[in-house]
């Protein structure tokens, strides 16, 4: 069942629109995003620490769902920090508002982008985040050509963080993206190249996905 969910929730960050008029399936999706099982794969908190975001940074979270990363990451940054929640479905963006007013965050900004686009603001990014969403655009075969998009959005010295499952196989992990959608940390590096991105650090405590920090070559 827990399978069923997630490759469900796969669909509705793929472009198909599956989930776009459907409220009872968007609740359904963000209480995917927000179980508390997430926490033992996905580590925020020790995420954030390895992050070691500056006060007054400026962080675009792009793909963000329902705001997993984006409200601590804008709690990191501090009152001085920007922090763009970027995603391609208004409802998460909605959902991430409301969150925002019960945190007493004001410091996000909010903007429905689209799917092969991020549009970040030109030379303002100190780090791009993207957790759980570079999949999908593999899956959607735009994976090197979304890469030169990210580049054009970031300030000097910037870096872009992805963060995305391992592949492995059904019968070793029933739930995540479906097989079809995994994509290897080769693949991944191999898109961020075209982009003009190397891997500048890497971190390893994640038990089921790689997290990688690039930066302009």
């Amino acid at each position: 069942m827990k399978y069923a969910v997630c490759a469900a929730a796969c669909l509705v960050l793929s472009g198909c629109g599956l989930f776009a008029q459907d409220d009872d399936r968007i609740a359904r999706y963000l209480a995917m995003l927000e179980r508390p099982e997430r926490e033992g794969f996905q580590k925020p908190a020790q995420v954030i620490a390895a992050l070691a975001l500056r006060r007054g940074e400026r962080v675009a979270d792009l793909g963000a769902g329902s705001g997993y990363f984006t409200i601590p990451v804008a709690q990191a940054v501090g009152p001085a920090g920007i922090v763009w929640a970027l995603d391609i479905r208004q409802p998460m963006l909605d959902y991430i508002a409301r969150r925002l007013k019960s945190e007493n965050l004001a410091n996000v900004r909010l903007k429905l982008v689209a799917a092969d686009d991020p549009q970040l603001p030109p030379g303002a990014v100190d780090t791009i985040l993207m957790v759980d969403v570079y999949h999908y655009i593999h899956f959607e075969k735009r994976g090197a050509q979304y890469a030169p998009k990210l580049r054009p959005g970031l300030a000097p010295g910037g870096r872009v963080v992805i963060i995305d499952y391992k592949p492995k196989p059904f019968d070793q992990r029933p739930w995540g993206p479906p097989p079809e959608q995994q994509m290897s940390r080769a693949t991944l590096d191999s898109y961020m190249a075209k982009g003009g991105f190397k891997p500048a650090k890497v971190h390893t405590f994640l038990p089921e996905q790689y997290f990688v920090e690039y930066v302009a070559r």
